[in-house]
């Protein structure tokens, strides 16, 4: 007798296993995943990279724009005047050769200095440390947290890394 075919008991199993792993892997399919996080948190440091390798390349006129911005959802190179100083807008706009220097974020996020002090931007200088201004990174750092495990923290002498 040579039967070829399942028998009801491997059948429930392969049906119970199937439903083990629909239940664990459905929450993670319908929110942000880790994945997304990640992907914007190394993008914040590419940008934060990009900017203060310009302002370190840029030794000859200390009149340039090299500061990043943030926005609501945004974050970006500032657009530069004519004369050098650093505009309100953003350089790079949705759509644009330039979509390497924004960054979009899915959810809210902060940028914040040690005091907890909320950011509007970070400019760099010719040795690429953080200008000291209000509410700066130059004194001791700054933390721009894009979710609750996911922040890149900018050192005072302008070390750009994923926090700890």
């Amino acid at each position: 007798m040579d039967n070829k075919g399942f028998t009801l008991i491997e059948l429930i199993v392969v049906l119970v296993l199937l439903s083990v792993l629909v239940v664990t892997i459905q929450p993670k399919i319908n929110t942000t995943s880790d994945f997304t996080y990640i992907s914007q948190r190394d993008q914040t440091i590419s940008l934060l990279r990009n900017v203060q390798q310009r302002a370190m390349q840029n030794t000859q006129n200390s009149e340039t724009c090299h500061r990043v911005s943030f926005n609501t959802s945004t974050l970006g190179l500032t657009a530069q005047n004519n004369d050098g100083t650093c505009a309100t807008g953003l350089k790079a706009v949705a759509g644009n050769t330039d979509d390497y220097l924004l960054v979009e974020l899915e959810d809210s996020y902060s940028a914040q200095n040690a005091a907890g002090v909320a950011l509007s931007n970070i400019q760099f200088n010719y040795l690429g440390q953080p200008i000291p201004n209000l509410g700066s990174c130059a004194t001791s750092g700054c933390v721009i947290t894009i979710s609750t495990d996911h922040s890149v923290c900018i050192e005072s002498e302008g070390y750009v890394h994923v926090c700890p």
